[in-house]
C-alpha cells in the first residue's frame, strides 16, 4: 500500500531559505530594518505555510482517496513520471491560489493513473496551469466540459433573443 504523510514538513530548506533571505533584505533598512524584517518574515510565512499545507494534504488525501478505489499505488515512488508531477505541481502550487491547486491535484492524479505517461504533454499541462490566468483556465474548462457549461449557464440561453 501506497503511504504518504497527511502532515507536511513544518519548515522545508527551500522555505527557510526564502524566509532568511527576506528578513535579510528587510534588516538593512537602517533604525527599523530588525524590528520590521521578523514583522514581515513572520506576516509572510503563515499564509505561505498554510497554502502548502493544504496543497500536501489536499493531495496526501485524494491520493489515499484514488488508491482505495483503483489499489495499491506501492510503484508510485519508483515511477519518474509521478515524482516529476508532485515535483512541479508543488513547485506552482507555491505561489497559486486554491483554483489552480485542485487542477494541479488533479493532474498529479492522472498521472498516478497513467500506465504509461506522456512526459512531454505532462510538461506543457504544468506549464500552461502556472502561466495562464484562473480565468483563461475557466474558459478552456467551460468550452471542454458540457457539466460545467451547463452548471455556470443553466437551462437558459447564454444570450437572449429579442
Amino acid at each position: 500500500m501506497f503511504t504518504m504523510e497527511l502532515r507536511p514538513p513544518a519548515q522545508s530548506d527551500r522555505r527557510h531559505g526564502l524566509s532568511k533571505a527576506a528578513e535579510m533584505v528587510v534588516s538593512a533598512i537602517p533604525g527599523i530594518g530588525g524590528p520590521l524584517g521578523v514583522v514581515l518574515a513572520d506576516v509572510l510565512a503563515r499564509p505561505y505555510n498554510r497554502r502548502m499545507e493544504e496543497w500536501l494534504t489536499d493531495l496526501a488525501v485524494a491520493l489515499r482517496e484514488l488508491e482505495e478505489r483503483v489499489g495499491d499505488f506501492e510503484h508510485l515512488a519508483s515511477n519518474e513520471a509521478f515524482v516529476d508531477a508532485v515535483a512541479a505541481g508543488t513547485r506552482i502550487a507555491e505561489r497559486s491560489r486554491r483554483e489552480k491547486r485542485e487542477l494541479l491535484r488533479n493532474a498529479v492524479l492522472n498521472t498516478a493513473l497513467a500506465v504509461d505517461p506522456d512526459e512531454d504533454r505532462q510538461h506543457v499541462l504544468f506549464e500552461l496551469v502556472d502561466r495562464l490566468p484562473p480565468v483563461s483556465l475557466r474558459l478552456l474548462k467551460f468550452l471542454a466540459d458540457p457539466q460545467y457549461r451547463e452548471d455556470m449557464i443553466g437551462n437558459e440561453p447564454p444570450y437572449s433573443q429579442s
